[in-house]
């Protein structure tokens, strides 16, 4: 269909050159990529020809073959069916999200080892408040104590140690989850962990465990939030929101309350109240200059600019993208906080095309969307529907209703699979903006489309 992923046959593979020498022991991604070039070449099947069957990128399919991009499940479903493979390389994928999810536990144990150290050379920290060390050689093989937890919701005691570590890891497993399942698997064990957060938060304890648990439970609210949200439930996600605002204030982390209040600016967004919209981002970019990170500054920069671009600020929003970008550029990777998501030059670029989109500049929107759509992992696959339907309306307002069509159909599928209610809304918006210029044909297949999953 035409504009699906055009960019990906832009610079072709010079003739000659030998494709890059896979490791399949290097990682579980780097087998799955071995297997599925192998699989590809024994079947005698171009990059090019399996990004067209799969309709995903050649860029994209070549980075997993080389384990340097993560695959989604929809994604090795398609290269299955394309490659006859009868379901093998999906059957790869769970050994690639458990090795992953160790690794994100290794550093975050490793930057719970740095702060323990200095609480150790610190005379004032209690000793018995510490973490449990974890170093990246056991994280792997460290799992919860399910006895332990189940004491603490029977009990009025404070977590020891060793649970208030098991509760944090239940907190970090939980954001690494949100991309691999849908709200409706994820909203109840979520709601369950802050409801024992917030108890434990309400007993007497000395502050260093106070401000674990305040943090613990900011995070997880902030996520059972944004779950009620996608849920439909508004006003229960509010509430939770306030119980993240609550736990901040008592002993939480400044930068954290700032990552959790633009989550909480994006509600706003999408309930129709551009107003708050901005008023939210100006307060979290406020509280990210106290205490965040440059990642989390570039990212709540970005946010605000969409807000400005939102309210019709063309300076406003443009300036604030050029905080956003040169926070990006002073940021390192490695020194984000660990409950910050990934926030790179290729999420930037689709703040930058959803910005240009509000700005009435269509063309240079939606060639800074492609650009984020191509650099985003298989796995966000809420982020690519966004992205998708901010390129259906880019094409719609240059003409081009086919490739408006399509993208607004890609969207439809991941949120209807997501069970996501605002991003089927914003599916519906781009159906009525369909029907209002005179395209009822393409309306009348988004509705389709959208009846078939009912």
């Amino acid at each position: 269909m035409p504009g699906a992923d055009r960019s990906s046959e832009r610079l072709p593979r010079r003739a000659g050159r030998p494709p890059q020498r896979l490791d399949p022991t290097a990682s579980a991604a780097a087998f799955l990529g071995y297997e599925l070039r192998r699989l590809r070449q024994e079947r005698q099947v171009t990059l090019a020809v399996l990004a067209t069957a799969t309709g995903y990128s050649t860029q994209h399919v070549g980075a997993v073959e080389r384990g340097t991009a993560t695959a989604s499940e929809q994604f090795l479903c398609a290269c299955d069916r394309a490659l006859s493979a009868s379901g093998y390389l999906g059957s790869l994928l769970p050994a690639v999200i458990r090795e992953q999810a160790a690794t994100r536990h290794g550093r975050a144990a490793a930057r719970r080892s740095q702060e323990d150290d200095a609480q150790q050379s610190d005379p004032d920290t209690q000793p018995n408040l510490q973490r449990v060390p974890q170093d990246d050689t056991d994280a792997a093989a460290f799992d919860l104590d399910w006895e332990r937890l189940a004491a603490l919701h029977q009990g009025r005691s404070l977590p020891s140690p060793h649970a208030l570590s098991d509760l944090e890891l239940i907190t970090e497993r939980h954001r690494a989850l949100y991309h691999e399942l849908t709200w409706s698997e994820m909203l109840a064990p979520v709601e369950a962990h802050l409801g024992l957060l917030s108890a434990l938060l309400h007993r007497p304890a000395p502050e260093p465990l106070q401000r674990r648990l305040a943090s613990a439970t900011a995070e997880t609210a902030g996520l059972a939030a944004w779950l009620q949200f996608e849920s439909g439930n508004v006003a229960v996600a509010a509430d939770r929101y306030a119980v993240a605002d609550s736990a901040s204030a008592q002993f939480g982390d400044v930068g954290l309350a700032a990552y959790v209040r633009g989550f909480r600016a994006q509600i706003t967004a999408r309930v129709g109240d551009r107003r708050a919209y901005a008023q939210q981002t100006e307060i979290a970019v406020r509280q990210a200059d106290r205490a965040a990170d440059r990642l989390t500054k570039a990212w709540l920069s970005a946010l605000r600019a969409h807000a400005l671009a939102t309210n019709g600020d063309r300076t406003g929003a443009l300036g604030a993208l050029r905080s956003a970008e040169n926070a990006m550029e002073r940021s390192r990777p490695d020194s984000a906080a660990p409950w910050m998501y990934e926030f790179d030059q290729g999420r930037l670029s689709g703040y930058q095309g959803s910005c240009l989109l509000l700005l009435d500049l269509p063309r240079e929107a939606a060639a800074a969307l492609e650009e984020s759509l191509q650099a985003l992992p298989a796995s966000c696959t809420r982020r690519q529907a966004e992205l998708r339907v901010d390129l259906a309306l880019a094409h719609l307002a240059t003409g081009g209703v086919d490739d408006s069509l399509y993208f607004g159909l890609r969207a439809a599928e991941a949120f209807l699979t997501r069970g996501s209610v605002p991003g089927l809304r914003r599916v519906a918006n781009l159906r009525d903006r369909l029907t209002d210029a005179g395209h009822t044909h393409a309306a009348r297949a988004i509705d389709e489309r959208l009846r078939g999953h009912e």
